[in-house]
């Protein structure tokens, strides 16, 4: 997908991250929604943690690049990404051995009856990676089950476990690297880290009647982080836990209100109950704990949209609102701070499409989205009285055109205008720094072919 990458850190349990347009996935400004069967995934600072899922149960990913979807709201500022796991009927075992003393297993059961479907995913993975001090483990069980007591109603479970321990290898300069990059740096030996995901969730979807449609889902999960690291020789080694308890439900009412018309509206409450603590260590040995706080972090939020489709032209608008609550206990400065309340969120959307031909059409899009800090910035102090939160401002205009019946093409310009925007600071304090009005600007250039034969 153009304006989409996967960016890959390697340190231990910190390993990847999806950036979307002109925003990075080094961490410096969590951008990307991520969701998991329509569960949202997001640790607390904004990172998307899709380890939980191996290739095999993945059955597709939508992926939304821009801010004018009204469905999300928190960390949903440059675009979002939903992947489905797999509920088809199948038994497949797949087996992998290669490099490094790299071995994977997957399997995959799933039984579909004509009311009930039950669907069953293991998968191990173990590799003494491509550097040095770079061993990792990986593991995973889920389990679905969905039920149909009537044609009009089904009823769903979840549950997924997921473990992950692995050594970081360090950071080299650039003449370490050049010289030996396998190696690992001298003062990462003792790095290293594990984390964990346990998720439940309730998925029940309802037809009402020949018009309306109801989408319930409810989910509880943790997200559990622990980690040693040091960045330099000089630097002293950190030890770090952190732990996301998550919970919240989402509700989806859908009405074809004629056959050019569809309204949708939406509820969701997303809360979190979380710690995070960090200690000076040596060799894994703490000395000093610099770091304690226990926090709440809540949103709701709730939109509306309207989509028109008519004979060649296709409109949607929409408006999204988000509110957030909540209050952090620092229990090193025996301090309790109230979240930074900005009001309720105001975040327009609209989209168009006109078909100027059966196989031409041109498009164009609009939505404001915003960020909002994490971590201790997200609560007032006398050092941070209080601000408004970032807003960002998108646009994008371009074609699809079917060239021939086998080839797609798609083309747009895009821009995207942030409003004060936070970057978080890199010297570990949890702290933002204000860089200002930013400008991001491209190109996307796709073409998609069916090259199988008729």
């Amino acid at each position: 997908v153009p304006g989409v990458y996967f960016s890959r850190f390697n340190q231990g349990i910190i390993s990847t991250d999806v950036a979307i347009r002109g925003f990075n996935a080094e961490g410096s400004m969590p951008h990307t929604k991520l969701l998991i069967d329509g569960i949202p995934s997001n640790l607390h600072v904004g990172l998307g943690e899709m380890d939980a899922l191996f290739p095999m149960e993945v059955e597709s990913i939508e992926v939304v690049k821009g801010n004018h979807d009204a469905r999300y709201g928190l960390h949903n500022l440059a675009g979002n990404l939903n992947l489905r796991s797999r509920r088809d009927d199948a038994k497949e075992v797949e087996v992998l051995a290669g490099s490094f003393d790299t071995y994977e297993a997957q399997g995959y059961f799933g039984d579909v009856k004509d009311t009930f479907s039950q669907h069953y995913f293991v998968g191990v993975r173990e590799t003494q990676g491509y550097r040095d001090h770079s061993n990792l483990e990986k593991h995973v069980l889920s389990g679905k089950w969905f039920y149909q007591p009537t044609n009009q109603t089904e009823v769903g479970v979840v549950a997924r476990y997921f473990d992950y321990e692995a050594d970081a290898p360090g950071y080299l300069t650039e003449e370490a690297a050049k010289r030996d990059a396998t190696q690992s740096a001298d003062y990462a030996k003792h790095d290293s880290g594990d984390k964990q995901t346990q998720h439940l969730s309730v998925h029940v979807d309802h037809t009402l009647d020949k018009q309306w449609h109801l989408s319930v889902k409810t989910y509880i999960q943790q997200f559990d982080r622990h980690r040693y690291i040091q960045y330099t020789a000089s630097s002293a080694q950190q030890e770090r836990l952190e732990k996301d308890r998550q919970y919240g439900a989402i509700a989806t009412l859908s009405a074809v209100l004629n056959p050019s018309w569809l309204l949708t509206m939406g509820l969701d409450y997303q809360a979190q109950d979380n710690t995070n603590e960090r200690f000076r260590t040596i060799e894994k040995t703490r000395q000093l704990q610099f770091r304690d706080w226990d926090f709440d972090y809540n949103n709701v939020g709730g939109f509306t949209q309207l989509q028109y489709r008519g004979e060649r032209l296709l409109l949607s608008g929409g408006l999204r609102l988000d509110s957030f609550s909540g209050d952090l206990v620092d229990g090193i400065n025996q301090q309790t701070k109230a979240i930074n309340d900005d009001g309720v969120i105001l975040q327009p959307k609209l989209n168009a499409l006109y078909e100027l031909t059966d196989s031409l059409n041109i498009f164009a899009n609009y939505g404001v989205s915003f960020q909002a800090p994490t971590g201790s910035k997200a609560y007032l102090s006398e050092n941070n009285p209080g601000f408004e939160f970032s807003k960002n401002y998108g646009y994008e205009t371009g074609a699809k055109w079917q060239l021939f019946e086998w080839l797609n093409t798609r083309v747009s310009i895009w821009q995207q205008d942030a409003k004060d925007e936070l970057t978080p600071k890199t010297d570990g304090s949890g702290g933002f720094d204000n860089i200002g009005e930013t400008k991001r600007r491209g190109w996307d250039l796709a073409f998609s072919a069916d090259i199988n034969s008729k």
